[in-house]
């Protein structure tokens, strides 16, 4: 196997452990105060690091191991800093922990500098996996985007059997965009934008509504009458 079709492997397998849509890394990228952590975010960042930990990934090119040293340290600091916090005093089930309000009478520095610290394990995790996914990426490690989806489209037949199809268009969104569903127009040289395979949020795909088919179909026939 060749050095770059061994790393190619190496980077599935982090992919594998580290997809973007996990859980815990969505919640990482809204990027809210953590006084309080859900145990979901602190154990699936615990999980993460352990299976990273035993996947040794010896990447052969020097940029992707140490992208890859990165954000293990990054990780680890994010579970040290967690481990700073405190289960709430509750007689029921525990589902996160936190920063002790307390502190912000009792020991306003400390209150501060935990959160402070808390953001900062946050940010840096948020950073070291976008370096190691570009980084990926960038050597052709990782699978190309999946082209969007087509829209629906419908035949139905009118009272004399003639054919009517009736498309309904298809819409993506990404990050803060919005996007609407309609018959697309050439763009007047219009330079496409730079990819990357991190984005810090969540990407979302939306698909017309059937209610929109619903009305042109309703609207057709309508005419026809």
């Amino acid at each position: 196997m060749t050095a770059a079709a061994s790393d190619r492997a190496k980077a599935g397998r982090i992919l594998d452990v580290l997809p973007p849509d996990a859980t815990w890394l969505l919640t990482l990228a809204r990027q809210l105060p953590l006084r309080r952590a859900p145990l979901t975010l602190s154990h699936g960042v615990e999980d993460a690091l352990d299976a990273l930990r035993r996947d040794v990934v010896d990447f052969t090119a020097p940029k992707l191991a140490e992208a890859h040293q990165a954000l293990l340290d990054a990780l680890e600091r994010l579970v040290d800093e967690f481990g700073g916090t405190f289960t709430p005093d509750s007689d029921g089930p525990v589902t996160y922990t936190e920063v002790p309000l307390e502190w912000k009478r009792t020991d306003h520095n400390r209150y501060y500098e935990t959160l402070r610290d808390l953001s900062q394990a946050r940010d840096a995790v948020l950073d070291r996996y976008k370096e190691l996914m570009n980084a990926m990426s960038q050597r052709g490690h990782l699978p190309a985007p999946q082209d969007p989806p087509a829209g629906q489209s419908f035949t139905l037949s009118t009272g004399d059997n003639s054919p009517v199809t009736v498309n309904a268009p298809y819409a993506h969104a990404t990050g803060k965009a919005t996007a609407t569903a309609g018959t697309p127009q050439p763009s007047q040289g219009a330079t496409p934008p730079s990819m990357s395979w991190y984005r810090s949020g969540v990407v979302w795909t939306a698909v017309s509504a059937i209610g929109t088919v619903g009305a042109a179909v309703i609207a057709y026939f309508a005419l026809v009458k």
